[in-house]
């Protein structure tokens, strides 16, 4: 079978095959005749593809990317070789020692020859030496010149950019917050003359704006002055109620009660904790109870309780959990007693036992945030979660306590004499205190 006698645009020779032999052209290079315009334009391009294959293949003329050029022309491109990449350094090791006196087996990540670690140690113990060196020459000048406050203040201030050079922003600021201190320590005994003679805030801060004024201070040193003032005013206000305080006899317990609103340690109340503590240590706890702290965990987990109080409360638990210490050496109470707990409540079924998992959790967060309260808080509050469920347990506040209250309420009361009596008999008479004990606690009045 025939095949086409054109040429491609590459300058090859077309391939194609041809069905009659009427022809000399495929199908492809036939519809470029159509028209006699058309057929001129291809034949001039044919004599060109047919002597560009020639030349091919005489060897005269090279093929580059799409073009034909002379062989003499075609200078290939130079080959360069690039060298082989050096060889990774290998780091020294770190040349820190560890806190047991081992030397450190890191590689040392920098160029001080540390690693991160260490480097970072480094870092630190060079902004310790450079606020030490600073706080020393600043002691020096307070030391010399604490006679006037202007003249102290001029010498740090011109001091501080030399002082300060090397440190990181926030120790800079660390260090500012300390000269202003020492340039304000001289006018401390100034303020607490003022407020001793009865100045207050306003009149304290009329002194304060006078010294901004006339440059002894500048304007920044203004509010830590105003916390000195605010000090020394608490502490003149805690003066005067200590002044006021008043004392009691040896035969005066209800009075004395009566009178300290912040006294809830009492013998009374020790005498109850102690018989509820005798009760939960008494309880026989077997020896496969062993996953106690756990199944509290887990219980409290399933309440959807708080996750961040969750793992406050039990942080608080297990400390005194594991503290061996309670009342007397080595008797590990608070775990005896939250074990015999855990165990009184797991023997109860359905909705007594969730009240009492509900009440258990109450009584641990109360005892745990915000703050972990002392020790006879968190056993109080073990105590507290069986009250109303065991006949056995208590209340804590019996009516001593409560009577202890609502009178150092009344105490503190900023009304007459009289009012204090009037509301005292009523409390008495909701009470029902025997008549012959209301002239003890009448006394704190």
């Amino acid at each position: 079978m025939p095949t086409c006698t054109a040429f491609t645009k590459q300058s090859t020779p077309c391939t194609a095959h041809i069905y009659t032999h009427e022809r000399t052209l495929c199908g492809r290079h036939l519809h470029m005749i159509a028209t006699p315009e058309l057929e001129y334009r291809f034949n001039r391009e044919q004599e060109v593809l047919r002597e560009n294959w020639r030349r091919l293949q005489a060897g005269t003329h090279v093929r580059v990317g799409t073009r034909i050029v002379p062989v003499e022309e075609h200078v290939p491109p130079p080959q360069v070789v690039e060298p082989p990449p050096p060889p990774p350094q290998e780091r020294p090791t770190c040349i820190a020692f560890k806190q047991s006196g081992e030397r450190c087996f890191k590689q040392a990540q920098h160029d001080d020859n540390h690693c991160n670690l260490h480097h970072a140690v480094a870092l630190r113990q060079n902004q310790s030496e450079i606020l030490n060196r600073a706080r020393r020459e600043m002691t020096t000048i307070y030391h010399t010149f604490s006679f006037s406050p202007r003249i102290l203040a001029a010498t740090i201030d011109e001091a501080m950019p030399r002082m300060s050079e090397g440190l990181t922003a926030a120790n800079e600021v660390r260090l500012r917050s300390e000269a202003d201190t020492y340039i304000t320590r001289p006018l401390t005994p100034l303020i607490r003359r003022l407020v001793e003679q009865g100045a207050t805030f306003e009149q304290a801060d009329a002194h304060v704006q006078a010294w901004v004024v006339d440059g002894t201070i500048a304007m920044r040193m203004v509010p830590l002055l105003h916390g000195l003032i605010q000090q020394e005013l608490v502490f003149r206000e805690w003066q005067h109620q200590r002044d006021r305080r008043q004392l009691f006899g040896a035969n005066q317990r209800e009075a004395q009660l009566a009178a300290d609103p912040q006294n809830v340690h009492t013998h009374e109340i020790t005498q109850q904790m102690k018989d509820a503590v005798s009760m939960l240590t008494a309880v026989q706890v077997p020896n496969t109870q062993t996953n106690t702290l756990n199944e509290i965990q887990d219980t409290f987990l399933k309440q959807k309780r708080p996750l961040y109080d969750v793992r406050k409360v039990m942080d608080d638990v297990e400390v005194w959990w594991r503290r061996p210490t309670t009342y007397t050496r080595e008797d590990g109470l608070y775990r005896k007693c939250l074990r015999g707990l855990w165990w009184t409540i797991k023997q109860y079924k359905g909705e007594v036992r969730a009240e009492l998992e509900k009440r258990l959790w109450d009584e641990l967060r109360d005892g745990a945030i915000p703050h972990s309260v002392c020790t006879q808080g968190h056993m109080a509050r073990l105590s507290n979660v069986m009250v109303g469920f065991d006949e056995a347990f208590v209340p804590p506040v019996p009516v001593g306590e409560i009577l202890q209250q609502k009178m150092a309420a009344i105490y503190g009361m900023d009304v007459p004499y009289d009012e204090q009596i009037r509301l005292a008999n009523e409390v008495f008479a909701e009470l029902k205190i025997p008549e012959a004990q209301h002239a003890e606690w009448l006394a704190a009045f």
